[in-house]
């Protein structure tokens, strides 16, 4: 027995595993408790408030939760049947509680792959393996929020001692301890049940190895010839190469896995089609195999299962470790005779395979595989450094020096996105800028969802209050091609079987999404931003659009030209927080984007016109007092080229100072004259491209115009006037220049020459 006083006299060399491994636990524990709370009160992470919010009021028997798994939503309920003991609990008492465990759990699962990796192969290997899955960010991300995918993989590691013994002894024990815990991993997600072939391929090699041992004893060889359960003969047509799957040692763990999930999830025989197909089992599959196109999904759009290699593998664990899972699974192939090998390959294969063949590839879907990829490249490591123990000084200190380099660069990363909880969540940082230097009242855009998570939400006494203008790109979406071409596989209708999604109160209402043309989305953004003194946004909605051109014209090209100033607003402020050590950035906004929405979102905020600080630092180009009735100046204006040739276009843009409220929205015209003053091009329009319509100037906005006059390929080369003025679209009465004598109501601005 191994005493206190012996473990202090052991020579540290002899317990220097449990010396490293007791550090790596304790730096593990550090990394995932470190700024736990990092967005509190808000709790920004909407999957997160939404399992909590479910959790709180579950019932078991209610298949209106089946998308989630129950054992999570379960998890919540007690959490909030234990906390009302105490006191009333709101989502508040909840949520830090909830990560609490999420935090315990995630140290575990260092402890468990410890364990786990120790038994299957050595102490060498069980150590690198924790060390790794130490510092491995993805599992460092995932513990900062309550979610299923943690709870996941500790239950996936947990199955696969079960799994291991059956291999290697088989005892009845162990496969009533496996068939036991599938069933609650397949209650936390229903690929759980992913775990029957490991558990299949354990099973047949404890069989076959029994078979070989047998078949060495003649008193023997007549009762294995036998199957347990249904005891065919053994020349039936299914013995030679089936034999193992009736084991009825097998079919007992497969039945109590189904016992256990029927068990936590009782509604699937009570109220069995609202199960699966009310936003139930199936929506979340028909959802995965691209039948239903949702738009928070766009960003998969295209992706092929590359995509889950070079983005989500690699910002999981980061550049060091890839290296290391894509060695350790082509050197676990290369020793797959080894039961252990292939037990843990044939999971991670089958999971990897319908992840990355999947249209809906969430990073957080890696959380489950990546314990056991730290497991098979830790043992690569081990294999490597035995090969090379004997081998020249190049190879021997070669693999050293790559080991030694992923820990030391997995563990950079890890202290660098750990980094990104140090301070405020760029939100909160925008709200207090906000809160700080917009004034109440003004009229600030957004697009769908783009407030949802925190933004605005700072509290205060002096919180000011605004006119939030809604851009509403769920419904921009549904009227989109790629909405409209989703379906279900005709066998459903064939049935009669009708798959929906319903709210927590259990009504869904479609609505009215009858399709709209270009035009009529163009006028809806249009109209939302007209009179916006601001437009703010995150990555939510702008990063699905980004590049995605020919699919969503019309919303790529608001952010394009949002961006590039020509829809009268300007960037005038930017939050973001990515990964960083001393000075050392990260840029991770080619990431999946829940990678870096949930926790550190880049926003963006525009103003409507710059100030007149702006044009004062950037004066135009060439200034003017012209005074349209006391109402507006125009300031000055800048112009590309004053000669030019047949079919080239001129860029104008004009700068007005608005003096007085306008009720009316002018047209601004720009006229190019020839020497008999008729009319060759021109321009008429609303300002800032209808944007920013005279109704919406007040006094002290600066209003940019920019506008391109087009020359057509057959004017005459000479010389030409631009002329500028502003008119009433329903009078088409001009709006009075002051002092001016012609009567035109208008002023010259330049001479230009036609070549």
């Amino acid at each position: 027995m191994l005493t206190a006083k012996k473990f202090i006299d052991w020579p540290i060399r002899q317990r220097k595993y449990e010396i490293i491994l007791a550090l790596t636990l304790a730096i593990g524990f550090g990394l995932r408790a470190y700024g736990l709370f990092w967005d509190y009160p808000y709790f920004f992470n909407p999957d997160e408030g939404r399992l909590i919010e479910w959790g709180r009021d579950f019932n078991l028997f209610d298949p209106i939760a089946s998308e989630w798994g129950s054992l999570p939503l379960l998890g919540i309920k007690l959490i909030t049947i234990t906390l009302s003991l105490f006191t009333t609990p709101d989502k508040y008492d909840i949520y830090p509680v909830a990560r609490g465990f999420a935090v315990i759990l995630g140290g575990a699962t260092i402890l468990l792959v410890y364990l786990l990796a120790k038994r299957a192969y050595d102490r060498q290997v069980a150590l690198y393996a924790a060390i790794f899955t130490t510092f491995t960010v993805l599992l460092i991300q995932d513990v900062h929020f309550y979610s299923l995918d943690g709870i996941f993989a500790f239950g996936i590691l947990a199955v696969l001692f079960p799994i291991l013994s059956i291999a290697r002894t088989g005892t009845i024990r162990s496969y009533i301890f496996a068939g036991v815990v599938i069933g609650l991993v397949a209650a936390v997600r229903l690929n759980g049940y992913f775990l029957l072939l490991p558990l299949v391929v354990a099973h047949g090699y404890n069989s076959f190895r029994q078979s070989a041992t047998a078949s060495q004893n003649p008193a023997t060889q007549q009762r294995s010839k036998k199957v347990a359960n249904f005891s065919l003969p053994a020349n039936h047509p299914f013995y030679s190469k089936f034999v193992v799957l009736f084991d009825k040692k097998l079919w007992l763990a497969g039945l109590l896995s189904i016992v256990v999930f029927v068990l936590l999830n009782p509604a699937l025989i009570l109220d069995t089609k609202k199960f699966l197909f009310h936003d139930g089992l199936v929506w979340v599959m028909l959802q995965s195999g691209g039948y239903i196109k949702s738009r928070y999904t766009l960003q998969f759009e295209g992706t092929t299962p590359a995509f889950y290699f070079t983005n989500l593998l690699f910002w999981s664990a980061g550049p060091f470790l890839l290296p290391a899972y894509l060695a350790g699974v082509a050197h676990s192939f290369s020793r797959w005779r080894r039961v252990e090998n292939l037990i843990l390959l044939s999971f991670l294969l089958l999971y990897v395979w319908f992840g990355a063949t999947s249209r809906v590839k969430f990073i957080r879907y890696c959380v489950p595989i990546l314990p056991i990829l730290n497991i098979v490249a830790a043992n690569f490591f081990v294999a490597m450094q035995a090969k090379t123990q004997q081998a020249r000084p190049l190879l021997k200190y070669g693999a050293l020096a790559w080991l030694s380099l992923t820990i030391a660069g997995s563990a950079l990363y890890a202290l660098a996105f750990t980094n990104i909880y140090a301070l405020p969540d760029p939100r909160i940082v925008a709200s207090e800028w906000i809160q700080a230097n917009i004034p109440a009242g003004a009229k600030i855009a957004r697009g769908s969802n783009d407030y949802r998570g925190g933004l605005l939400e700072v509290e205060g006494e002096n919180r000011a209050e605004y006119q939030l203008i809604k851009i509403d790109f769920d419904r921009l979406y549904r009227s989109s091609p790629p909405a409209l071409e989703s379906g279900f596989p005709p066998i459903f209708k064939e049935l009669g079987i009708e798959v929906s999604r319903r709210g927590k109160d259990g009504n869904f209402n479609n609505g009215d999404f009858t399709p709209w043309s270009d035009e009529e989305k163009r006028r809806h953004i249009g109209e939302r931003i007209r009179c916006a003194d601001y437009i703010i946004f995150t990555e939510r909605n702008y990063a699905l659009y980004r590049d995605r051109a020919p699919l969503f014209p019309v919303e790529h090209q608001y952010y394009t030209k949002l961006f590039k100033g020509e829809l009268g607003f300007q960037l005038v402020k930017v939050f973001e927080r990515k990964p960083n050590l001393l000075g050392w950035k990260i840029d991770d906004s080619r990431a999946e984007l829940t990678f870096h929405l949930f926790d550190h979102p880049t926003v963006w905020i525009f103003e409507a016109q710059p100030s007149l600080d702006f044009i004062n630092n950037r004066p135009p180009q060439i200034q003017t007092e012209t005074n349209w009735d006391n109402k507006a100046r125009l300031i000055g204006y800048d112009i590309d080229q004053t000669t030019v040739k047949a079919g080239q276009d001129i860029q104008l843009t004009l700068y007005w100072e608005t003096l007085a409220n306008m009720e009316k929205d002018y047209t601004i015209f720009i006229h190019l004259l020839n020497d008999t003053n008729g009319v060759v091009a021109q321009s008429d329009h609303q300002a800032a491209g209808g944007v920013m319509p005279t109704s919406c100037w007040y006094p002290g906005r600066v209003v940019v115009d920019k506008t391109t006059l087009s020359i057509s390929p057959e004017a005459i080369p000479g010389p030409y006037r631009l002329k500028l003025g502003l008119y009433s679209s329903e009078t088409l009465e001009r709006l009075a220049v002051v002092n001016d004598t012609s009567g035109e109501n208008a002023v010259y601005l330049a001479n230009i020459q036609v070549e």
